[in-house]
């Protein structure tokens, strides 16, 4: 018997609030209570832009891909250094190992890997032996 007033209950409870979401929904008006009339257009071009992807993160921030400003390190303070600012994904051009605050760019035309410190600001440039890639 319990349990059906339980199931009773809660089932009252999403009914109310469904029909008290769906009337606010019905009645949305400006910011000074005036009802609007009309409807709503959403454009067909809302979209996720830009999108962010995480690549890594480490002891003082993380490394992220975000469309149109390239690679960039975000501390956890918040602050974002730009660290390949191409602006389109390239994967394994710039990268970060696990639990690392050390950010490699590896530049193909130049041969060379340059591995930047993102927490002291040390760079370093490690140029690639003949017949490695």
């Amino acid at each position: 018997m319990g349990r059906r007033a339980l199931v009773r209950g809660a089932t009252a409870v999403a009914v109310s609030f469904a029909l008290a979401v769906g009337a606010g929904a019905l009645s949305a008006g400006s910011a000074h209570g005036e009802t609007v009339a009309g409807e709503v257009v959403v454009p067909a071009t809302t979209s996720a832009v830009p999108w962010t992807s995480l690549l890594s993160a480490g002891p003082s921030g993380f490394l992220r891909y975000e469309q149109g400003r390239g690679h960039l390190w975000t501390s956890y303070t918040g602050a974002d250094t730009v660290v390949d600012p191409s602006g389109w994904d390239s994967y394994g051009t710039t990268a970060s190992g696990a639990g690392t605050d050390v950010v490699a760019r590896h530049d193909p035309s130049a041969r060379t890997v340059t591995l930047r410190d993102m927490a002291s600001g040390e760079v370093r440039t490690v140029a690639l032996p003949a017949g490695h890639a």
